[in-house]
C-alpha cells in the first residue's frame, strides 16, 4: 500500500565570465536547468508536472586593500523538493495526525541579496552582511482538522517567505595556542499565503560557537555550540535546537596514539522540541523528547604513515 517509485532526469548547462579591473572584480553565471520526473504510486503512474528554470548569479567585488573587501552580490537559489514532501502515501503512525505529500509540488526559487564587508585580518577574520532573500512560492507545512480530533498534514507551494537580516561572523586568534569563533544571524521573517489568508511575522535568531585551545603535554580542549531560537511556520512555529559539545583530547609525543573524551548536551540529559500549530479555528501543540546527552570515550592509533606524492615531469627547454 506504500509502493511509491519516484524519478527524476536533471539536465543542466552552465556559463560564467569573470572580469577584473584594478580593484574591482566582476563575475556572473547563468544556469538553465530541466528537470523531468516520473512517479508511478500503488502501480498506477503519477502526473507530475516537469520544469525548466534559469538560475542567475551576479557578484561585483571591490578591495579596499589586501584584507579588507566589500561585495554586493545577487544569486538566485533553487531548491527541490524532499521525497518524503512528495511521497503520497499516508503515514498513520500518529492516529491523530494523518501525514502526506503532495507529487504536485514545484521546486522553491529565492532571490537572494547581499552586501558583505570582510576584514581577512591573521588574528581576527570579520565578516558582515546584509541580506534580503524573497521566495514567492514556499514549501510550507499545512494542518486542517478532518473531525473527531483527527488532523490531515500535507505540504504545498502556497507561502510568500521574506527574510531580512544581518549576519556577522568572528574568528579571534589571539595567541597561537587559542582559536575562538562566533556567528550570530537575526532576520525578521514574512511568511504569507493569500489563497489560504493566512499570514505570519516574527523575528528568528542563530548563535554559533566554537573554541579551541591547545595545552601542554599533548593536551587540548575544544567547544562548539549552536544555539537557535523559534523557527517560523506559517501556521505557528517549531522550537529551536540548542546543541553544544566539549572535547578533552590528549595526544602522545609520537602522534600515533590519541585519547579523547567528548561531552554532548551535558547540562541536561533530553532536549524537548515542540511544534505549535495555531489557526482562527483551533490550536495543536506536539512535543517530542530526544536523547542527545552522550559521553564518549575514544582511542585513535596511527599505523604507518600515509605519503601523498605528485608525479615527476620531465620538461624540455626549446628556444
Amino acid at each position: 500500500s506504500s509502493d511509491f517509485t519516484y524519478k527524476n532526469r536533471i539536465y543542466a548547462g552552465y556559463l560564467n565570465m569573470s572580469i577584473q579591473l584594478n580593484k574591482w572584480g566582476l563575475s556572473g553565471g547563468l544556469t538553465y536547468e530541466k528537470t523531468e520526473l516520473d512517479a508511478v504510486f500503488r502501480g498506477q503512474k503519477v502526473h507530475v508536472p516537469s520544469f525548466d528554470n534559469l538560475v542567475p548569479q551576479v557578484l561585483l567585488n571591490m578591495a579596499l586593500d589586501n584584507i579588507t573587501n566589500i561585495k554586493l552580490s545577487y544569486a538566485m537559489k533553487l531548491v527541490r523538493p524532499y521525497i518524503s514532501y512528495l511521497d503520497p502515501t499516508v503515514n498513520t503512525s500518529d492516529s491523530l495526525t494523518l501525514q502526506y505529500g503532495n507529487p504536485q509540488l514545484k521546486p522553491e526559487l529565492t532571490n537572494r541579496y547581499e552586501l558583505s564587508y570582510s576584514v581577512n585580518n591573521a588574528k581576527l577574520f570579520r565578516d558582515f552582511v546584509l541580506f534580503f532573500n524573497d521566495n514567492r512560492n514556499s514549501i510550507e507545512n499545512i494542518r486542517f482538522p478532518k473531525g473527531n480530533g483527527i488532523f490531515e498534514s500535507t505540504w504545498k507551494n502556497v507561502g510568500k517567505n521574506q527574510r531580512l537580516g544581518i549576519s556577522a561572523t568572528l574568528n579571534w586568534k589571539p595567541l597561537s595556542s587559542l582559536t575562538v569563533g562566533a556567528a550570530l544571524t537575526a532576520q525578521f521573517v514574512w511568511l504569507e499565503s493569500r489563497a489560504l489568508g493566512i499570514s505570519n511575522k516574527s523575528l528568528m535568531r542563530r548563535l554559533t560557537l566554537n573554541g579551541s585551545y591547545k595545552l601542554p603535554l599533548g593536551y587540548s580542549i575544544d567547544f562548539y555550540g549552536f544555539f537557535d531560537s523559534n523557527n517560523l511556520r506559517l501556521q505557528g512555529y517549531r522550537s529551536g535546537w540548542k546543541f553544544y559539545n566539549m572535547s578533552i583530547n590528549k595526544k602522545f609525543k609520537n602522534e600515533r596514539l590519541t585519547l579523547g573524551l567528548r561531552m554532548e548536551t551535558f547540562f541536561k540529559p533530553h532536549t524537548y522540541i515542540d511544534e505549535v500549530i495555531k489557526t482562527s479555528d483551533y490550536e495543536q501543540q506536539q512535543s517530542y523528547r530526544y536523547q542527545n546527552q552522550n559521553l564518549r570515550f575514544t582511542i585513535s592509533y596511527k599505523i604507518g604513515k600515509k605519503e601523498i606524492k605528485s608525479p615527476q615531469i620531465k620538461t624540455v627547454e626549446n628556444e
